[in-house]
């Protein structure tokens, strides 16, 4: 590639040092050529401006910044849905939790059950029993290292049902 270039420039610099002559045709026409004609005169071209290329340093790779970890873009409760009516005299509820995209090994879950904060870790399911009957809330969120909420899903009401004493 180098001799490729180095050529070309020789080729070039070769066509710049030749003379330039200006005739006109039969038709009047001017025409500027290389070659000269006995009716055609010699121009006079200026000498060419060159500028001294800088100096070029030792080339040190810097590698592309790091991605951030893509965010998430949701944290849903699949389960219990919203506005159901469980039925279970021992107060069993499972929830499940999905995010989009799955949870980072830094992240961790946290669930808010009746504005109670109850930690999952890593888990996306929690099993409760011995819940008090009627209406419960629930919220789920996405938690960084430095406690951060980095996405939070939308309230989830269930009614639990159980038989009175």
């Amino acid at each position: 590639m180098r001799l490729f270039i180095t050529t070309l420039c020789l080729i070039f610099s070769l066509a710049l040092t030749a003379e330039v002559y200006r005739s006109v045709d039969k038709n009047g026409n001017v025409v500027f050529t290389d070659q000269p004609s006995p009716d055609a005169e010699l121009i006079e071209l200026d000498e060419l401006q060159t500028i001294d290329a800088p100096a070029i340093g030792n080339f040190e790779y810097t590698p592309p910044p790091e991605k951030p970890a893509p965010r998430y873009s949701a944290v849903t409760i699949i389960s219990p849905q919203n506005d159901v009516a469980i039925r279970d005299n021992a107060g069993n509820v499972t929830v499940n939790i999905a995010t989009q995209p799955d949870l980072r090994s830094s992240d961790e879950l946290v669930l808010f059950m009746d504005g109670k904060e109850i930690i999952l870790g890593k888990s996306t399911a929690k099993a409760f029993s011995g819940l008090d009957r009627g209406t419960h809330q629930l919220r789920a969120a996405i938690r960084d290292v430095n406690g951060r909420i980095l996405q939070s899903s939308p309230s989830v009401i269930f009614h639990l049902l159980r038989q009175s004493k």
